[in-house]
């Protein structure tokens, strides 16, 4: 993980408060488009990934609005990201 501020993935997975999972969905997405915005593509994947794969965890399974706001989020910046680097 790239400094002291991230999560563990795996530990907030089984989080059952959704704010610490919030959180560092809402980071990596603020980090990825960083990435994206200095020409680091890798670590912007990286990121959204890591955000992506937090979108199933226990907390967000039973709040579909606070999810999908979430989901939202990160979808779109995927897709700035394949528009960017994938798609050229």
């Amino acid at each position: 993980m790239s400094n002291n501020t991230e999560m563990d993935v795996s530990s907030l997975l089984a989080e059952e408060d959704p704010k610490p999972v919030e959180k560092e969905i809402l980071r990596l997405n603020d980090e990825a488009m960083k990435s994206l915005h200095s020409g680091q593509p890798a670590a912007a994947r990286i990121s959204l990934d890591r955000a992506n794969e937090l979108l199933s965890s226990r907390s967000l399974r039973s709040n579909r609005l606070k999810r999908g706001f979430l989901l939202g989020i990160t979808m779109n910046n995927q897709a700035c990201y394949y528009k960017k680097y994938a798609l050229r």
